[in-house]
């Protein structure tokens, strides 16, 4: 535990006061003030040996266990991710067994043993032995303060619910309920889909909150950095304990990214943090164990105005660019100027063509982006989304021909992000086309 501050403001308060006016004016008084020289030292030991005893209670002399769970709640039963650090506040070598419940369970480091006799410890930095009652990790002696980081999976268990929802998607909006039904009190709870975040707060379990539009925000990358940035944005951060949580929400969406990088149209995440998740992965009543856990569960939902067709991001359908400038990780233009080609599917109509974001929003009004379609017919450039996010029906006859479309990318800046582009059509009518 943290020792009360206010405790050592008094504590110093006193020690100044004695060696200071105080001790002065009894000894002026005795006529001893030579004896100041013994009292301030004889002081100083006096209140560190204070110091020491008031501190006894914040000290560390055992290992503590720091864990992470990671629990996809989207099938018949939970599966979990475990990520399980042990903090040694000493030198000494010590043994940790693990519930029998863990499997898989590896190191995030090189230097170990799997299975070896324990004499073949020297030369490495700890083992891993596998027992009927447990898994038994064998940590040896190094520096004071340092860490074994390990990943392990829990056996699945019977699942309780997990996430409710009743949604109305469609491209551009979010509208409905989701409920908590994980059995914790969870926060910073959000959902992903189709290039939209929505924060949630705080909900308790069993919780329903009400979605509306007004509070999305659109995701114009989609790389895991990115979303990351986005998802923690939105939390706040003004209490020591909110920018931790904040920060470790960070990291976690950047390590967990790749689930976001490789969603398919139609499908979205909802996610959500507790505050505690205390599952004594660690047996040793020695060893301190504190946890918390992150729930998430993916879905999958069409949105309504899909079409037959949808491409979320035409970056994907990228098949030339003319100065290599554009790039579709980062979803952003380089070096101020690009001409790039897409191609979609030919068993396809395209019939809507409209993006995230308008070029005199903010950030692409300040580096000055400026976005033209090839027409096919007039061959040339026309600007677009100057003033309409969506393209007029004989705007995209012009603009796709062939199920191919031309777009410039011009900018004022050497670096700016790209708006995410978004286009949907019906299957050919095979008769009517012939």
């Amino acid at each position: 535990s943290f020792p009360k501050t206010i405790y050592y403001i008094i504590l110093f308060t006193i020690y100044i006061l004695i060696i200071g006016p105080i001790g002065y004016f009894i000894l002026k008084r005795l006529d001893k003030r030579g004896w100041i020289w013994v009292l301030i030292p004889v002081s100083a030991v006096i209140f560190n040996g204070f110091i020491f005893l008031m501190s006894s209670g914040s000290r560390l002399h055992n290992p503590i266990a720091t864990t992470m769970t990671l629990i996809d709640t989207g099938s018949d039963t939970w599966k979990e991710k475990v990520y399980l650090s042990l903090l040694n506040p000493g030198k000494k070598a010590y043994v940790s067994t693990l519930d029998s419940s863990l499997k898989k369970i590896m190191p995030l480091r090189e230097f170990y043993s799997y299975g070896e006799d324990e004499n073949s410890l020297d030369a490495i930095a700890y083992s891993i032995q596998e027992e009927e009652e447990g898994t038994i990790l064998s940590i040896e002696k190094n520096k004071a303060f340092s860490s074994e980081i390990f990943t392990m999976d829990r056996e699945e268990k019977q699942k309780e619910t997990g996430f409710e929802r009743e949604l109305t998607l469609t491209v551009d909006s979010i509208e409905g309920t989701i409920t908590n039904r994980t059995g914790y009190d969870l926060v910073e709870v959000g959902m992903i889909y189709n290039g939209m975040y929505v924060s949630l707060g705080n909900m308790k379990n069993r919780e329903t909150v009400t979605i509306s539009s007004n509070e999305m925000i659109n995701i114009q990358k989609t790389n895991a950095y990115s979303i990351a940035n986005v998802i923690a944005g939105q939390m706040p951060n003004s209490t020591r304990e909110e920018r931790a949580r904040k920060y470790q929400m960070l990291n976690l969406c950047n390590f967990f990214g790749s689930h976001f990088e490789d969603m398919e149209t139609g499908t979205g995440y909802l996610l959500g943090l507790t505050k505690q998740y205390q599952q004594d992965y660690v047996e040793n009543e020695s060893i301190t164990e504190m946890g918390k856990a992150l729930f998430y569960e993916s879905f999958e939902q069409m949105p309504e105005d899909a079409g037959d067709y949808y491409v979320q991001n035409i970056l994907d359908n990228m098949v030339y660019t003319s100065n290599y400038n554009v790039s579709a990780y980062d979803n952003c233009l380089y070096n101020k100027i690009d001409e790039v080609e897409y191609e979609f599917d030919p068993t396809y109509d395209i019939k809507k063509v409209w993006t995230s974001a308008l070029t005199k929003e903010e950030p692409f009004k300040k580096n000055g982006l400026r976005i033209f379609m090839w027409n096919y017919k007039k061959k040339r450039y026309e600007r677009v989304f100057t003033d309409s996010k969506q393209l007029t029906s004989k705007q995209v006859e012009s603009y796709i021909v062939e199920n191919r479309m031309r777009i410039k990318f011009k900018s004022s800046s050497d670096w700016t992000e790209l708006p995410m582009i978004s286009v949907s059509g019906m299957e050919v009518d095979k008769n009517v086309k012939n």
